[in-house]
Parts: C-alpha cells; structure tokens; sequence
C-alpha cells in the first residue's frame, strides 16, 4: 500500500513500510499511534452499542405496537416471506424471458 504526499507538484511515494519502521522506532510516536488508536476504537464501539441500543428500542416500539393493535407477530413475518418469495419467483420468471 502506498501513500502519496504531494510536494510542490511532484507526488512523492512514501510506502507504507517506512512509515511503520518510523513508528516502531520511535517510542514517543508508538505511544501516540497507540493512544490514536484506542480512541478510535473506543468510539467506533460507542457508535456501534448506540446502534444496537437504538434499534433494541425499535424493534421494542414494534413489538409494543403489534401487541396494543392486536396484531399477530407471526403475520408480519408471514407476509415478508409471502412477498419476498413473489419477488423472487418474478425476478427469475423475468430473467428467464
């Protein structure tokens, strides 16, 4: 993998080994990638636990609204698998012609 930085007009190729060695090699920068690296961690894992929370909370408002509308939570289901069956079946009908 390389990267370009762009001196002036010419596009210098730095690859990517000599940016790893000069991380390795330095104790300050391997602290600083390492702290840069946690804290993209712990954010993409705060993101993705705010995903999972917001749709618990959806599919918990579903349930809810199925159960106060006295609907079946099997007829949902039944109807997506009956639609998406008919999708199919056209889509290979339509491919077949």
């Amino acid at each position: 993998m390389m990267i370009f930085v762009k001196r002036s007009c010419n596009p210098v190729r730095i690859p990517m080994q000599n940016i790893i060695d000069t991380l390795l090699s330095n104790p300050a920068y391997l602290i600083i990638g390492a702290v840069l690296a946690v804290i993209l961690l712990v954010g993409l894992v705060r993101k993705i636990f705010k995903l999972v929370i917001f749709l618990l909370i959806l599919f918990v408002a579903f349930i809810g609204y199925l159960y106060f509308t006295g609907q079946s939570i099997q007829t949902p289901t039944e109807e997506m698998k009956e639609a998406v069956s008919e999708t199919v079946n056209s889509a290979i009908e339509a491919k077949k012609e």
